[in-house]
């Protein structure tokens, strides 16, 4: 029998003031604030300004990509309950001495395409 691949996502996100989209360390808040579909899958960080979400364990690309997208919208609605606002943060890496991303512009012209100024609001 052959052996099955699957895969799973971690992400971390940025807890943020709606109004000032200033770092809040109210991990806890949001936390409590999860519905009890995505509870287990979301957690704490050493720095509380940080939050945590994993997905389930998914048999493709195609699963994981559905999954993710019901996970990062469970934790914007947990944020918005508590009056706050999550932002994810991307580092690109550089060649040295150089100020252009090692990345090829198609790939983070596509990543803003698909995912723009997520959420959006700061």
């Amino acid at each position: 029998m052959a052996h099955r691949f699957t895969i799973g996502v971690e992400e971390e996100f940025q807890i943020i003031d709606p109004a000032t989209c200033e770092l809040r360390s109210h991990v806890s808040q949001l936390i409590s604030q999860a519905s009890p579909d995505i509870a287990e899958q979301v957690k704490p960080e050493l720095h509380q300004s940080i939050v945590e979400t994993g997905t389930r364990i998914c048999d493709s690309v195609s699963d994981l990509r559905i999954e993710m997208h019901r996970t990062r919208g469970e934790l914007v609605a947990a944020a918005e309950r508590a009056g706050l606002q999550v932002a994810a943060a991307v580092r690109t890496r550089f060649r040295a001495g150089s100020t252009r991303s090692s990345l090829p512009e198609s790939a983070t012209s596509t990543s803003s395409r698909r995912w723009g100024n997520w959420p959006g609001r700061c």
